[in-house]
């Protein structure tokens, strides 16, 4: 049971790497795009999100949670999930990978002109 636990940071990313090269984009790139998602719709639902730590923290939150059912699973119905702090790890990048697009996409659309403004300048 305890050989599913892993604790030590970029164990099972170098692991992948080395063993299982052709499994890295589903399983390492998987685990980030998965995230990227929450990173980008936070700060559309909510101002307050609208900070980097904030957003960050929330992927941490809903990444270790969901590390803690698995390991709750694990433990009462030896259910054959593995609890890894590197999911952790690249959950919280995807999240802020998203919050870096929603980032982008924030400065860009504040630079072109909304449709009314353009309406209104050509009546």
């Amino acid at each position: 049971m305890w050989s599913a636990v892993n604790l030590v940071p970029a164990r099972t990313v170098v692991g992948i790497i080395r063993d299982f090269p052709g499994l890295v984009i589903q399983q390492l790139l998987g685990n980030v795009v998965m995230f990227v998602p929450l990173g980008f719709l936070l700060p559309l639902l909510s101002t307050r999100y609208r900070r980097f730590a904030m957003t960050a923290a929330v992927g941490l939150l809903v990444s270790v949670g969901i590390e803690l059912v698995q390991f709750a699973l694990l433990l009462t119905l030896n259910a054959r999930r593995s609890v890894d702090v590197d999911d952790v790890i690249l959950n919280v990048t995807g999240a802020c990978l998203g919050y870096l697009v929603w980032r982008g996409a924030h400065a860009i659309a504040r630079t072109v002109p909304r449709r009314s403004a353009v309406l209104e300048d050509a009546a």
